[in-house]
């Protein structure tokens, strides 16, 4: 039994190259990777290409289409005829779950797809809600490739780095960026690398990602970030796996438990003279940072790796053919167990408040 991944050869347009890791490491273990730009008889129909593979001797229990949200950046219209005519699972990403979300439902119907594949456990209680007609939602994080990472082998020669930008969702990252050269002027030896997107135009991706790989190594302390979302951006792993401790926020879900292992807080509601001290503190400390950040780093290659990701994937879609009633995979007891805590909190606060109004 194996997973048919229907994708773009435009993805290869986009910066993020995470997507296309997992379906190389995906194909490695047996799935089966189509383009739609690839020319067979087929067409559009879905119940045909199954049939194309299957006489090529594939046997496919389980379809992922493309995440929605980034073929619409593509301008790339996904159309497939006939998908309630399939009786297996169809899976798609929901990565960006806050974009498109109306997009992503009309796909949901007219694809027929039965199971939404989520990277961050904030998207949990959102697509619950957002999406009832789901019967699977299955947590996939994002992906490293362990063997760029390298921990213990690059001498650390940089105190705290950050490779944040700036944009509109991530206010806090913003902040971060106009203060932390401030550190320079505290002993601290501070590195700002630009985001991909305001570096030079006629500088090579693959030279911009060794560079940025190779700065995580030499970093003792690395920005990041949650953003306004409350997400675990890729950057977390990255950081982890190259032996370097992460310097921001964490989401307070199960997802960043190896996070909390060993790592820096700072965040919005502190001043700048906190942040600025809080940093110093810590850089103080560095020997101790970096030896646990060592200890940790094969951890976080073996779990945030794609080889493991792809596997666990792949076992889950499969695993969700076998489940004719509507579940939840991966986790379900701790995030409805957070998803309500949050609301007996909410009415809690509310209570105070009714209380207070009333004296």
């Amino acid at each position: 039994m194996t997973v048919l991944c229907i994708t773009s050869n435009k993805l290869q347009q986009l910066m993020n190259r995470e997507r296309l890791d997992l379906y190389e490491a995906m194909a490695k273990q047996g799935a089966v990777i189509h383009n739609i730009e690839e020319q067979n008889n087929c067409g559009d129909n879905l119940p045909s290409l199954l049939e194309h593979y299957a006489r090529q001797g594939q046997n496919i229990q389980a379809i992922i289409f493309e995440e929605i949200s980034w073929l619409i950046k593509l301008d790339f219209k996904l159309d497939f005829q006939n998908a309630n005519d399939v009786h297996i699972p169809i899976a798609s990403f929901m990565t960006d779950f806050w974009m498109y979300s109306d997009e992503l439902e009309k796909h949901i119907n007219k694809l027929n797809i039965s199971s939404l594949i989520f990277a961050h456990d904030a998207g949990y209680g959102y697509l619950k809600n957002r999406f009832p007609q789901i019967r699977h939602l299955i947590f996939s994080p994002f992906c490293i490739r362990t063997e760029n990472f390298t921990p213990g082998k690059t001498e650390k020669t940089i105190d705290v780095l950050n490779t944040n930008g700036t944009h509109p969702v991530t206010p806090f990252r913003n902040r971060l960026y106009d203060l932390l050269p401030a550190l320079n002027e505290r002993d601290v030896n501070f590195y700002q690398l630009e985001h991909p997107g305001k570096r030079k135009q006629d500088e090579k991706t693959d030279r911009l990602q060794e560079s940025y790989i190779d700065l995580l190594h030499k970093s003792c302390f690395v920005i990041a970030d949650t953003t306004m979302y409350n997400l675990s951006v890729r950057k977390y792993y990255e950081i982890m796996a190259a032996g370097s401790t992460v310097l921001g926020n964490e989401t307070g879900y199960p997802e960043h438990a190896n996070v909390r292992k060993n790592y820096v807080c700072i965040k919005e509601s502190m001043s700048d003279e906190e942040i600025l001290s809080t940093i110093c503190e810590a850089v103080k400390a560095k020997e101790t940072y970096n030896k646990k950040a060592l200890e940790l780093s094969a951890e976080a290659r073996h779990k945030f790796g794609m080889e493991t990701i792809a596997k666990n994937l792949i076992a889950n879609l499969l695993a969700s053919n076998l489940q004719h009633t509507s579940g939840i995979i991966i986790r379900p007891h701790e995030l409805e167990q957070i998803e309500r805590q949050k609301k007996k909190k909410a009415v809690d606060q509310l209570k105070k408040k009714v209380l207070a109004w009333r004296k």
